[in-house]
């Protein structure tokens, strides 16, 4: 994992709980020392980090990150879960999960959103407990 990818991982750990080195280190494979110019890195980059003698670090209260950018791969694979969360046939699940892909869908910029229409269009899913897949193809 690049140390981007990482500070930007600590980075959404700290927005939801209060997280300690040991954990942060433990999670990331990487060294305490790391992790301390991690968050030094984090500071110095004006996210006010919190650090909470013997307990963790956590961000200051009412501190929002801006929202975060998906690559074209992980967008398809966003895309691709919609379809596939589309075969259960579960009504509730798949009108949160739509809801939930609008949200996702705002912060991808405009050149991944215009792929991920294509991409969706593209798509798709067979169900191979389909009774007539399965005579047709044994």
């Amino acid at each position: 994992m690049s140390q981007l990818s990482r500070l930007i991982s600590i980075l959404t750990l700290l927005r939801s709980k209060r997280v300690s080195k040991t954990e942060l280190s433990e999670k990331f494979e990487v060294s305490v020392r790391t992790i301390y110019r991690d968050i030094r890195k984090l500071e110095e980059s004006g996210v006010p980090v919190i650090t909470i003698d013997g307990r963790g670090y956590t961000l200051l209260e009412g501190y929002n990150v801006a929202p975060v950018q998906f690559t074209e791969k992980q967008a398809n694979a966003l895309i691709t879960a919609q379809h596939l969360v589309n075969q259960t046939h579960d009504a509730s699940f798949m009108e949160h999960f739509d809801e939930a892909m609008v949200k996702i869908k705002f912060v991808f910029r405009s050149s991944i959103q215009e792929k991920s229409e294509r991409l969706s269009e593209k798509i798709h899913v067979v169900d191979l407990f389909c009774p007539g897949y399965r005579s047709a193809y044994r």
